[in-house]
Protein backbone atom coordinates (compact mmCIF):
# COMPACT_ATOMS: atom_id res chain seq x y z
CA UNK A 1 0.00 0.00 0.00
CA UNK A 2 1.29 3.28 -0.63
CA UNK A 3 0.27 6.52 1.08
CA UNK A 4 -2.23 7.69 -1.25
CA UNK A 5 -4.19 4.58 -0.51
CA UNK A 6 -3.55 5.02 3.12
CA UNK A 7 -5.56 8.17 2.72
CA UNK A 8 -8.53 6.64 0.72
CA UNK A 9 -8.82 3.40 3.14
CA UNK A 10 -8.28 4.70 6.66
CA UNK A 11 -11.24 4.44 8.40
CA UNK A 12 -12.82 7.73 9.54
CA UNK A 13 -13.45 7.13 12.92
CA UNK A 14 -10.01 5.53 14.38
CA UNK A 15 -8.50 4.86 17.29
CA UNK A 16 -4.35 6.72 17.14
CA UNK A 17 -3.22 2.56 17.60
CA UNK A 18 -5.46 1.66 14.01
CA UNK A 19 -3.74 4.97 12.39
CA UNK A 20 -0.94 3.51 13.40
CA UNK A 21 -1.57 -0.01 12.06
CA UNK A 22 -2.86 1.32 8.93
CA UNK A 23 0.36 3.93 8.15
CA UNK A 24 3.02 0.84 8.76
CA UNK A 25 1.50 -0.64 6.01
CA UNK A 26 2.68 2.14 3.90
CA UNK A 27 6.04 2.75 5.47
CA UNK A 28 7.73 0.76 7.77
CA UNK A 29 8.00 3.61 10.69
CA UNK A 30 11.00 0.78 12.68
CA UNK A 31 13.57 2.15 10.11
CA UNK A 32 13.20 5.12 10.64
CA UNK A 33 14.99 5.67 13.92
CA UNK A 34 18.19 3.50 11.93
CA UNK A 35 18.20 5.88 9.58
CA UNK A 36 21.47 7.49 9.28
CA UNK A 37 21.17 11.76 10.00
CA UNK A 38 21.28 12.34 6.06
CA UNK A 39 18.95 9.68 5.81
CA UNK A 40 16.51 11.17 8.23
CA UNK A 41 16.91 14.89 6.90
CA UNK A 42 16.41 13.35 3.81
CA UNK A 43 12.96 11.60 4.57
CA UNK A 44 12.07 14.89 7.26
CA UNK A 45 12.48 17.05 3.71
CA UNK A 46 10.05 14.70 1.89
CA UNK A 47 7.75 14.91 4.55
CA UNK A 48 7.92 18.56 4.67
CA UNK A 49 7.20 19.03 1.03
CA UNK A 50 4.02 16.92 1.45
CA UNK A 51 2.88 18.28 4.18
CA UNK A 52 3.44 22.05 2.83
CA UNK A 53 1.54 20.78 -0.77
CA UNK A 54 -0.81 18.82 1.14
CA UNK A 55 -1.94 22.45 2.66
CA UNK A 56 -1.67 24.11 -0.47
CA UNK A 57 -4.19 21.69 -1.93
CA UNK A 58 -7.02 22.05 1.43
CA UNK A 59 -6.76 25.60 0.37
CA UNK A 60 -7.50 25.54 -3.34
CA UNK A 61 -10.23 22.77 -2.32
CA UNK A 62 -11.76 25.25 0.35
CA UNK A 63 -11.00 23.02 3.02
CA UNK A 64 -8.40 25.27 4.61
CA UNK A 65 -10.18 25.73 8.35
CA UNK A 66 -9.76 29.28 10.39
CA UNK A 67 -10.07 29.89 13.78
CA UNK A 68 -11.18 33.61 15.54
CA UNK A 69 -9.37 34.64 11.71
CA UNK A 70 -6.09 32.71 12.15
CA UNK A 71 -5.36 29.81 9.96
CA UNK A 72 -5.56 26.63 11.68
CA UNK A 73 -4.78 22.96 10.26
CA UNK A 74 -6.82 20.46 11.65
CA UNK A 75 -4.76 16.60 12.92
CA UNK A 76 -6.30 13.43 14.06
CA UNK A 77 -3.13 11.13 14.02
CA UNK A 78 -1.37 10.29 17.73
CA UNK A 79 0.28 13.60 19.29
CA UNK A 80 4.15 13.45 19.35
CA UNK A 81 5.90 15.22 21.79
CA UNK A 82 9.40 17.06 20.57
CA UNK A 83 11.78 19.68 21.15
CA UNK A 84 9.58 21.96 19.27
CA UNK A 85 6.59 21.13 21.19
CA UNK A 86 7.92 20.06 24.25
CA UNK A 87 6.69 22.02 27.37
CA UNK A 88 8.54 20.54 29.85
CA UNK A 89 12.20 21.03 31.35
CA UNK A 90 14.46 18.52 30.10
CA UNK A 91 14.81 16.30 27.12
CA UNK A 92 11.72 15.04 25.25
CA UNK A 93 10.20 11.50 26.21
CA UNK A 94 12.15 9.48 23.69
CA UNK A 95 9.99 5.91 24.38
CA UNK A 96 7.68 7.60 22.28
CA UNK A 97 10.20 6.04 19.29
CA UNK A 98 9.08 2.71 20.68
CA UNK A 99 5.31 3.68 21.12
CA UNK A 100 4.80 6.20 18.63
CA UNK A 101 3.15 8.31 19.91
CA UNK A 102 -0.14 6.38 21.51
CA UNK A 103 -1.50 7.78 24.18
CA UNK A 104 0.40 11.15 23.55
CA UNK A 105 -2.45 13.50 23.71
CA UNK A 106 -3.67 11.98 27.26
CA UNK A 107 -0.23 11.98 28.36
CA UNK A 108 0.91 15.76 27.63
CA UNK A 109 -2.05 17.60 26.51
CA UNK A 110 -4.21 16.68 28.90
Amino acid sequence: MNLIDFAKTLPADFEEADFIDHLKKSVDLDQIKDLSEIEVNNLFDAVQYLADYLLLVREYKGFKVEVEGSPYVRYSGPYIQNFLTNQNEGPSDFEQIDTLGVGGADKYLG
